[in-house]
């Protein structure tokens, strides 16, 4: 038998939909699998033409350290916690797969009290974190006895720090709903911008996910009078859930450049990928980000693709070959990418059918499957 241990799956950010990914390969290889959960969304049948097996799902028991006043988290923690941690008693796992980092606090008490053996799918990059807090973050390593990371430039950065042994960890990245990528892509561009935006005469730039610091839509907006001086009719799209005190910031700055109304906030949608779909470019300029979901997705549906170079963005697109990436200390880089977009059809073209051409053959969901197969396959009964 094999579990999964995840905070959030099947709907929300990237980390809840791979989530929902590692599922199906999981359950190809044991469909007598369990789910361990703390927020269960609809989950589908099947997905890509893959049913998404298990056969038992459980409430997860969760530590929440740090609790000191009485409230409802404390009576989780006092009352509720047991519980539901010995409806786990009568479950002996091969082995339990951890989807990120946030989900440690759902691992953490089953390992203490049980000892199962333990993969954390680390979906984090070293560099999100303060030097202050590292070790505290290397600490919870000590749960675990395999790595999957989804990034393998990222990996070698957390091997830096040498608490993971090398020859314990795997790199397996992720994949796309590629039904959903099908069907939208049976509709233009065009059309599907109608749809959305009422007419298809602006040039779209999107930027989706969570709008705060780290995913750097400020660096958009710092040089946003520039990229209109060069594109009259440009519009960005800030697509997520928004972290307010830094939406307040980009809203003054735009008030004060009076470019208000080229930038529009959009909420978080389940129908995000049709919004990377109708754009006429997907901008990425992350300050840190192990293995963006929505590169993939742009990549899969051809939507030509400016993003920063950091962390495991790399190894999704290359350079003028199938996108166009910049340092954050070029950002000048950024801006002349989106205006070559801009200008050069049949440069877009010849990026877009590379990534997309990229993405089959390395980041499929029937490659997904193999690779936890292989996983399962080398790792001792233990």
């Amino acid at each position: 038998m094999l579990t999964l241990v995840a905070k959030n799956i099947g709907q929300g950010n990237g980390a809840s939909l791979s989530a929902l990914d590692v599922l199906i390969s999981l359950g190809q290889i044991d469909p007598e699998m369990a789910l361990i959960y703390l927020y269960k969304n609809d989950i589908p049948n099947e997905l890509d033409g893959k049913k998404v097996l298990y056969s038992q799902s459980y409430l997860s028991p969760r530590s929440i350290d740090g609790t000191s006043k009485f409230n409802l988290k404390k009576v989780s923690n006092i009352v509720v916690k047991p519980f539901l941690m010995n409806k786990l008693k009568n479950i002996s796992p091969r082995m339990s797969f951890v989807n990120s980092m946030g989900s440690h606090s759902l691992w953490k008490p089953i390992k203490e009290k049980y000892n199962w053996s333990g993969t954390l799918i680390v979906r984090e990059s070293p560099d999100l974190y303060k030097s202050s807090s590292i070790e505290s973050i290397l600490n919870r390593f000590n749960y675990y006895d395999y790595f999957i990371f989804v990034s393998d430039l990222v990996r070698k950065k957390w091997l830096k720090f040498s608490k993971i042994d090398a020859a314990k960890s795997f790199y397996i990245p992720n994949c796309v709903w590629e039904k959903r990528v099908e069907e939208i892509s049976q509709n233009s561009k065009s059309n599907v911008k109608k749809k959305l935006f009422g007419n298809d005469d602006q040039f779209i730039a999107i930027c989706t996910g969570e709008v705060k610091y780290r995913k750097g839509q400020d660096l958009i907006i710092e040089n946003l009078k520039l990229i209109c001086n060069l594109i009259p009719n440009f519009k960005l799209l800030l697509l997520g859930r928004q972290n307010q005190t830094f939406v307040k910031e980009l809203k003054s700055s735009l008030k004060k450049m009076n470019l208000e109304k080229r930038v529009e906030f959009i909420p978080h949608q389940p129908n995000a990928i049709e919004y990377i779909y109708a754009a006429d470019v997907l901008l990425q300029p992350s300050r840190s980000e192990a293995l963006p979901r929505t590169i993939l997705e742009a990549m899969a549906l051809k939507t030509p693709i400016v993003a920063s170079d950091v962390d495991g963005i790399p190894e999704l697109v290359g350079d003028n070959t199938s996108a166009i990436l910049f340092s954050l200390s070029n950002i000048d880089k950024m801006i002349k990418g989106i205006h070559t977009i801009f200008l050069n059809d049949s440069f877009r073209n010849q990026i877009t059918e590379k990534a997309y051409k990229r993405y089959w053959d390395n980041f499929s969901r029937e490659k997904h499957i193999q690779k936890y197969s292989e996983f399962i396959n080398q790792i001792p009964y233990v």
